[in-house]
This record gives structure tokens, sequence and C-alpha cells, in this order.
């Protein structure tokens, strides 16, 4: 099992478009045959923070994550 951890803060102006760019690297990660969660939080007292939280069978199946449509 690989876990990949990430937190992210961004910009006010930039929420919609990063919500909506995750949400779709979200649903595509999801159908992947190495993916085992994909987690998209955000958190309460500052909604400009998110973090994700990513499980893979393997680091090879991440790798093959980050050679995605959905993923670049």
């Amino acid at each position: 099992m690989y876990v990949v951890c990430v937190t992210i803060w961004v910009k006010p102006g930039s929420l919609d478009p990063f919500i909506e760019a995750t949400l779709k690297n979200h649903r595509g990660t999801r159908q992947e045959p190495g993916n085992l969660r994909f987690d998209v939080l955000r958190k309460e007292d500052d909604p400009t923070q998110f973090f994700l939280y990513e499980v893979y069978r393997s680091k090879d199946d991440f790798a093959k994550h980050q050679q995605t449509e959905h993923y670049l």
C-alpha cells in the first residue's frame, strides 16, 4: 500500500476552479484499478485549506496515476 497526503492552501479567488479540477481528478482517480481511496477534505474554519488523502495499491500505481489526463 502507498499513501499520499497533500495539504493545499488555495488563493481565495481561485477556489471554484480548484474545487472543480480537484473533483474531476477525484472522480477519474477512483476509476483507476490501483486506487483504493481518495478523500478530498476542506478545513471548516479555513475554507481555503484542503487536505487530499490518497491510497494506492503500490507506488507504481501512484506513478501511473500521475500520467493520467485527469491528474495532468
